[in-house]
Protein backbone atom coordinates (compact mmCIF):
# COMPACT_ATOMS: atom_id res chain seq x y z
CA UNK A 1 0.00 0.00 0.00
CA UNK A 2 2.95 2.58 0.87
CA UNK A 3 4.75 1.41 -2.36
CA UNK A 4 1.50 2.17 -4.09
CA UNK A 5 0.84 5.75 -2.42
CA UNK A 6 4.71 6.45 -3.69
CA UNK A 7 4.15 5.72 -6.81
CA UNK A 8 1.08 8.01 -7.25
CA UNK A 9 2.66 10.62 -5.19
CA UNK A 10 5.07 10.53 -7.65
CA UNK A 11 3.61 10.20 -10.71
CA UNK A 12 1.37 13.90 -9.57
CA UNK A 13 5.08 15.50 -8.97
CA UNK A 14 6.43 14.61 -12.13
CA UNK A 15 3.27 15.37 -14.61
CA UNK A 16 3.05 18.70 -12.97
CA UNK A 17 6.37 19.21 -13.66
CA UNK A 18 6.27 18.25 -17.14
CA UNK A 19 4.39 21.30 -18.63
CA UNK A 20 6.94 23.62 -17.89
CA UNK A 21 10.70 23.87 -18.31
CA UNK A 22 13.44 23.87 -15.42
CA UNK A 23 16.82 25.45 -16.67
CA UNK A 24 18.56 21.70 -15.77
CA UNK A 25 16.17 20.25 -18.35
CA UNK A 26 18.05 18.34 -20.93
CA UNK A 27 15.58 19.09 -23.30
CA UNK A 28 14.36 22.70 -24.64
CA UNK A 29 11.15 22.90 -27.00
CA UNK A 30 9.85 25.80 -28.80
CA UNK A 31 13.03 27.90 -28.32
CA UNK A 32 12.75 31.56 -29.38
CA UNK A 33 16.16 32.71 -31.12
CA UNK A 34 17.17 36.04 -30.97
CA UNK A 35 19.90 37.21 -33.58
CA UNK A 36 22.14 40.09 -34.02
CA UNK A 37 20.38 41.16 -37.39
CA UNK A 38 17.33 41.19 -35.52
CA UNK A 39 18.33 43.76 -32.93
CA UNK A 40 18.97 47.41 -32.78
CA UNK A 41 19.71 49.80 -29.99
CA UNK A 42 20.22 53.49 -29.87
CA UNK A 43 22.63 52.92 -26.63
CA UNK A 44 19.67 53.05 -23.97
CA UNK A 45 16.91 51.28 -25.23
CA UNK A 46 16.72 47.90 -27.40
CA UNK A 47 14.04 46.44 -30.10
CA UNK A 48 14.10 43.16 -30.77
CA UNK A 49 12.51 43.14 -34.43
CA UNK A 50 10.50 39.69 -34.32
CA UNK A 51 7.09 38.92 -31.97
CA UNK A 52 7.27 37.10 -28.78
CA UNK A 53 3.59 36.80 -27.58
CA UNK A 54 3.26 36.27 -23.63
CA UNK A 55 1.35 32.88 -22.39
CA UNK A 56 0.49 30.99 -19.45
CA UNK A 57 3.47 28.58 -19.55
CA UNK A 58 7.21 29.68 -19.44
CA UNK A 59 8.83 30.85 -22.61
CA UNK A 60 11.93 30.06 -23.61
CA UNK A 61 14.46 32.49 -25.11
CA UNK A 62 17.80 31.85 -26.61
CA UNK A 63 19.43 35.56 -26.67
CA UNK A 64 22.60 35.48 -29.31
CA UNK A 65 22.93 39.12 -29.09
CA UNK A 66 25.28 40.12 -25.98
CA UNK A 67 24.71 43.58 -26.46
CA UNK A 68 21.51 42.87 -24.52
CA UNK A 69 22.09 43.14 -20.86
CA UNK A 70 20.54 39.94 -19.58
CA UNK A 71 19.39 42.16 -16.92
CA UNK A 72 16.40 43.73 -19.01
CA UNK A 73 14.95 40.13 -19.48
CA UNK A 74 14.01 39.89 -15.35
CA UNK A 75 11.64 43.00 -14.92
CA UNK A 76 8.33 43.31 -16.26
CA UNK A 77 9.44 46.93 -16.76
CA UNK A 78 11.81 46.61 -19.30
CA UNK A 79 10.40 43.44 -21.24
CA UNK A 80 7.37 41.84 -21.96
CA UNK A 81 5.39 42.92 -19.09
CA UNK A 82 2.47 40.22 -19.43
CA UNK A 83 5.08 37.18 -18.63
CA UNK A 84 5.04 35.47 -15.56
CA UNK A 85 8.20 33.02 -16.00
CA UNK A 86 10.68 33.13 -18.62
CA UNK A 87 13.58 30.67 -19.31
CA UNK A 88 16.36 32.89 -21.04
CA UNK A 89 19.79 31.10 -22.12
CA UNK A 90 22.84 33.09 -22.96
CA UNK A 91 25.84 32.08 -24.12
CA UNK A 92 28.28 32.06 -20.86
CA UNK A 93 30.15 35.38 -22.09
CA UNK A 94 31.95 35.62 -18.41
CA UNK A 95 33.57 32.14 -18.90
CA UNK A 96 34.49 32.85 -22.85
CA UNK A 97 36.15 36.14 -21.07
CA UNK A 98 38.28 33.95 -18.81
CA UNK A 99 39.25 31.59 -21.42
CA UNK A 100 40.01 34.81 -23.47
CA UNK A 101 42.10 36.67 -20.48
CA UNK A 102 44.20 33.93 -19.64
CA UNK A 103 45.68 32.88 -23.24
CA UNK A 104 46.42 36.71 -23.13
CA UNK A 105 48.21 36.45 -20.43
CA UNK A 106 50.21 33.30 -21.67
CA UNK A 107 51.83 33.98 -25.00
CA UNK A 108 51.17 30.81 -27.57
CA UNK A 109 48.28 29.48 -25.29
CA UNK A 110 45.70 28.09 -26.85
CA UNK A 111 42.95 26.67 -24.83
CA UNK A 112 39.90 24.59 -25.90
CA UNK A 113 37.02 25.86 -24.02
CA UNK A 114 33.76 24.03 -23.73
CA UNK A 115 30.72 24.92 -25.27
CA UNK A 116 29.30 26.54 -22.47
CA UNK A 117 26.22 28.45 -21.43
CA UNK A 118 24.12 30.28 -18.95
CA UNK A 119 20.42 29.69 -17.72
CA UNK A 120 18.52 31.99 -16.17
CA UNK A 121 14.92 31.07 -14.40
CA UNK A 122 12.98 34.06 -13.67
CA UNK A 123 10.03 34.29 -12.34
CA UNK A 124 8.32 37.56 -11.49
CA UNK A 125 5.53 38.28 -9.07
CA UNK A 126 3.53 41.72 -9.36
CA UNK A 127 6.27 44.26 -9.55
CA UNK A 128 9.07 42.25 -8.23
CA UNK A 129 10.99 38.85 -9.29
CA UNK A 130 13.45 36.46 -8.79
CA UNK A 131 16.11 34.42 -10.87
CA UNK A 132 17.75 31.17 -10.49
CA UNK A 133 20.71 30.62 -12.69
CA UNK A 134 23.53 27.97 -13.84
CA UNK A 135 26.09 27.73 -15.87
CA UNK A 136 26.51 24.25 -17.78
CA UNK A 137 29.00 22.98 -20.08
CA UNK A 138 27.24 21.00 -23.34
CA UNK A 139 30.12 18.73 -23.12
CA UNK A 140 29.45 17.64 -19.61
CA UNK A 141 25.59 17.83 -18.91
CA UNK A 142 24.28 17.70 -22.75
CA UNK A 143 21.42 19.36 -23.61
CA UNK A 144 19.17 20.21 -26.72
CA UNK A 145 17.27 22.96 -28.23
CA UNK A 146 14.28 22.24 -30.20
CA UNK A 147 13.78 25.78 -31.76
CA UNK A 148 10.00 27.74 -32.31
CA UNK A 149 9.09 28.76 -35.64
CA UNK A 150 7.91 32.33 -35.83
CA UNK A 151 5.12 32.52 -38.41
CA UNK A 152 2.95 35.37 -38.94
CA UNK A 153 0.10 33.67 -40.80
CA UNK A 154 -3.45 35.34 -40.99
CA UNK A 155 -1.67 38.62 -39.10
CA UNK A 156 0.14 41.84 -39.35
CA UNK A 157 3.36 42.78 -37.36
CA UNK A 158 2.85 46.08 -35.98
CA UNK A 159 5.03 48.39 -33.06
CA UNK A 160 3.18 51.37 -31.60
CA UNK A 161 -0.68 51.04 -31.03
CA UNK A 162 -2.48 54.12 -29.33
CA UNK A 163 -6.31 55.60 -29.84
CA UNK A 164 -6.57 59.30 -30.48
CA UNK A 165 -8.91 60.75 -27.58
CA UNK A 166 -12.12 62.01 -29.69
CA UNK A 167 -13.31 63.30 -25.84
CA UNK A 168 -10.90 65.93 -25.58
CA UNK A 169 -10.19 68.50 -29.27
CA UNK A 170 -7.60 70.06 -27.88
CA UNK A 171 -5.04 67.05 -26.79
CA UNK A 172 -6.33 65.24 -29.75
CA UNK A 173 -5.15 68.27 -31.92
CA UNK A 174 -1.70 68.41 -30.13
CA UNK A 175 -1.53 64.89 -30.87
CA UNK A 176 -2.53 64.79 -34.43
CA UNK A 177 0.50 67.56 -34.87
CA UNK A 178 3.12 65.65 -33.05
CA UNK A 179 2.42 63.04 -35.20
CA UNK A 180 2.20 64.86 -38.37
CA UNK A 181 5.48 66.22 -37.61
CA UNK A 182 6.94 63.38 -37.13
CA UNK A 183 5.59 61.63 -40.34
CA UNK A 184 7.83 64.11 -42.24
CA UNK A 185 11.37 62.83 -40.74
CA UNK A 186 10.42 58.65 -40.30
CA UNK A 187 7.52 58.03 -43.16
CA UNK A 188 5.20 56.90 -39.52
CA UNK A 189 2.45 56.94 -42.17
CA UNK A 190 3.23 54.48 -44.88
CA UNK A 191 1.32 51.43 -44.13
CA UNK A 192 0.13 51.93 -41.15
CA UNK A 193 -3.56 50.93 -39.83
CA UNK A 194 -6.25 52.31 -38.40
CA UNK A 195 -9.06 51.35 -37.00
CA UNK A 196 -12.23 51.98 -34.57
CA UNK A 197 -10.02 54.99 -33.84
CA UNK A 198 -6.66 53.52 -32.58
CA UNK A 199 -3.79 53.25 -34.60
CA UNK A 200 -0.80 51.02 -35.44
CA UNK A 201 2.15 51.52 -37.21
CA UNK A 202 3.44 48.87 -39.39
CA UNK A 203 6.83 51.41 -39.80
CA UNK A 204 7.16 49.58 -43.25
CA UNK A 205 9.39 52.39 -45.08
CA UNK A 206 11.93 51.99 -42.55
CA UNK A 207 15.14 49.94 -42.43
CA UNK A 208 15.31 48.05 -38.80
CA UNK A 209 17.98 51.15 -37.78
CA UNK A 210 15.58 53.82 -37.70
CA UNK A 211 12.70 51.61 -36.37
CA UNK A 212 13.58 51.96 -32.85
CA UNK A 213 13.71 55.83 -32.58
CA UNK A 214 10.59 55.93 -34.56
CA UNK A 215 8.48 53.83 -31.74
CA UNK A 216 9.97 55.99 -29.11
CA UNK A 217 9.09 59.63 -30.73
CA UNK A 218 5.49 57.98 -31.77
CA UNK A 219 5.28 57.20 -27.90
CA UNK A 220 6.23 60.52 -26.51
CA UNK A 221 3.61 62.31 -28.87
CA UNK A 222 0.73 59.88 -27.22
CA UNK A 223 1.81 61.32 -23.86
CA UNK A 224 -0.19 64.59 -23.94
CA UNK A 225 -3.04 61.52 -23.99
CA UNK A 226 -4.99 61.99 -20.73
CA UNK A 227 -2.39 64.49 -19.25
CA UNK A 228 0.19 61.85 -19.12
CA UNK A 229 3.10 64.19 -20.16
CA UNK A 230 2.56 66.15 -16.89
CA UNK A 231 3.48 62.61 -14.63
CA UNK A 232 6.63 61.40 -14.16
CA UNK A 233 8.21 59.22 -17.56
CA UNK A 234 10.09 56.08 -16.66
CA UNK A 235 13.44 56.59 -18.67
CA UNK A 236 14.91 53.02 -17.42
CA UNK A 237 16.64 51.15 -20.43
CA UNK A 238 13.87 48.82 -21.95
CA UNK A 239 13.41 46.33 -24.96
CA UNK A 240 10.78 46.92 -27.49
CA UNK A 241 9.08 44.49 -29.38
CA UNK A 242 6.70 44.41 -32.12
CA UNK A 243 2.85 43.02 -31.71
CA UNK A 244 0.67 41.15 -34.54
CA UNK A 245 -2.72 42.02 -35.59
CA UNK A 246 -5.21 39.43 -36.20
CA UNK A 247 -6.73 40.55 -39.21
CA UNK A 248 -10.06 38.73 -38.44
CA UNK A 249 -10.10 40.83 -35.16
CA UNK A 250 -10.48 44.21 -36.66
CA UNK A 251 -13.84 46.08 -36.93
CA UNK A 252 -12.65 48.73 -40.13
CA UNK A 253 -9.73 51.10 -40.84
CA UNK A 254 -9.20 53.50 -43.63
CA UNK A 255 -6.38 52.88 -46.36
CA UNK A 256 -4.63 54.52 -49.63
CA UNK A 257 -6.54 52.85 -52.30
CA UNK A 258 -4.28 50.81 -54.32
CA UNK A 259 -6.46 51.24 -57.55
CA UNK A 260 -6.64 53.94 -59.53
CA UNK A 261 -6.82 57.28 -58.28
CA UNK A 262 -9.40 59.05 -60.62
CA UNK A 263 -10.45 56.68 -62.25
CA UNK A 264 -11.10 53.47 -60.64
CA UNK A 265 -11.51 50.56 -62.13
CA UNK A 266 -13.65 48.59 -59.96
CA UNK A 267 -17.02 50.41 -58.41
CA UNK A 268 -18.89 49.37 -55.52
CA UNK A 269 -18.06 46.63 -52.35
CA UNK A 270 -14.80 44.42 -52.96
CA UNK A 271 -15.23 41.43 -51.43
CA UNK A 272 -11.32 39.53 -50.43
CA UNK A 273 -11.62 36.76 -47.37
CA UNK A 274 -13.17 38.41 -44.49
CA UNK A 275 -12.90 41.86 -45.59
CA UNK A 276 -14.44 44.49 -48.24
CA UNK A 277 -14.10 47.59 -49.46
CA UNK A 278 -15.33 50.57 -50.81
CA UNK A 279 -14.26 53.71 -52.22
CA UNK A 280 -14.87 56.84 -50.41
CA UNK A 281 -13.72 59.48 -52.92
CA UNK A 282 -11.02 60.81 -54.57
CA UNK A 283 -9.88 64.43 -53.93
CA UNK A 284 -8.44 66.96 -55.90
CA UNK A 285 -6.74 70.51 -54.75
CA UNK A 286 -4.25 72.42 -53.44
CA UNK A 287 -1.76 70.65 -51.04
CA UNK A 288 -1.99 73.12 -48.35
CA UNK A 289 -5.12 71.18 -46.87
CA UNK A 290 -7.43 70.91 -49.40
CA UNK A 291 -7.25 67.08 -49.59
CA UNK A 292 -8.04 65.10 -46.88
CA UNK A 293 -5.09 62.88 -45.92
CA UNK A 294 -5.88 58.73 -45.58
CA UNK A 295 -4.11 58.79 -41.88
CA UNK A 296 -6.11 61.22 -39.94
CA UNK A 297 -9.62 60.04 -40.80
CA UNK A 298 -11.19 58.61 -38.39
CA UNK A 299 -15.36 57.08 -38.23
CA UNK A 300 -17.67 55.99 -35.69
CA UNK A 301 -20.64 53.10 -36.68
CA UNK A 302 -23.99 53.74 -35.47
CA UNK A 303 -26.77 51.93 -36.76
CA UNK A 304 -26.41 51.53 -40.02
CA UNK A 305 -24.33 55.19 -40.65
CA UNK A 306 -20.65 55.87 -40.27
CA UNK A 307 -19.72 59.17 -39.52
CA UNK A 308 -16.62 60.12 -40.86
CA UNK A 309 -14.62 62.91 -39.85
CA UNK A 310 -12.02 63.71 -42.46
CA UNK A 311 -9.89 65.65 -40.04
CA UNK A 312 -8.73 68.44 -42.85
CA UNK A 313 -6.04 70.49 -41.54
CA UNK A 314 -5.27 73.82 -43.13
CA UNK A 315 -1.46 74.56 -43.07
CA UNK A 316 -1.66 78.24 -42.45
CA UNK A 317 1.75 79.27 -44.07
CA UNK A 318 1.44 76.86 -47.01
CA UNK A 319 1.20 79.01 -50.43
CA UNK A 320 -1.90 77.83 -52.17
CA UNK A 321 -1.37 78.88 -55.52
CA UNK A 322 2.37 75.95 -55.61
CA UNK A 323 1.22 72.85 -56.56
CA UNK A 324 -1.68 70.32 -56.77
CA UNK A 325 -2.31 67.07 -54.45
CA UNK A 326 -4.80 64.31 -54.75
CA UNK A 327 -5.86 61.63 -52.89
CA UNK A 328 -8.51 58.78 -52.63
CA UNK A 329 -9.33 56.96 -49.77
CA UNK A 330 -10.93 53.29 -49.29
CA UNK A 331 -13.17 52.04 -46.50
CA UNK A 332 -12.11 48.52 -45.61
CA UNK A 333 -14.59 46.45 -43.09
CA UNK A 334 -14.70 43.20 -41.68
CA UNK A 335 -17.92 41.19 -42.91
CA UNK A 336 -17.53 39.01 -39.98
CA UNK A 337 -19.10 41.83 -37.68
CA UNK A 338 -20.69 43.36 -39.85
CA UNK A 339 -22.36 41.35 -42.36
CA UNK A 340 -25.05 44.07 -43.26
CA UNK A 341 -22.21 46.03 -44.65
CA UNK A 342 -23.94 46.83 -47.78
CA UNK A 343 -26.81 48.36 -45.99
CA UNK A 344 -24.34 50.87 -44.65
CA UNK A 345 -24.76 54.55 -45.43
CA UNK A 346 -22.06 57.57 -45.49
CA UNK A 347 -22.34 60.87 -43.36
CA UNK A 348 -19.57 63.19 -42.80
CA UNK A 349 -19.08 64.97 -39.95
CA UNK A 350 -16.98 67.86 -38.66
Amino acid sequence: MKNQLYILISTILLSGTAFGQSIRDTVFNDVIPIHHQYVTTDGNDFLIDMPIPAQKEPIVIFNNDRRIPVELFFDRKSFLSEQNEIILITSDWEYYDRISEEEKRTPGLRLDPYRQNKFYHIKRENASYTVDSTSRALERQPFKFNYKKVELVGSKKYYYVDCIPHYDEKHSREIWNALDSLNTHFSIYTGFYYASGCMSYTLSALPLEKKLPAIKAIAEAFRFKDNDHLKDFDQSPRIYLPSTINLDSFDFYFERSKDSYDKPALKGWQEIDNTATIRLGYWRGDCCGDVPETERVSAKVMNDTVYINYNKKREPNCDSSIGLCGNAIDFVINKKKYPNYKKLTFKTIE
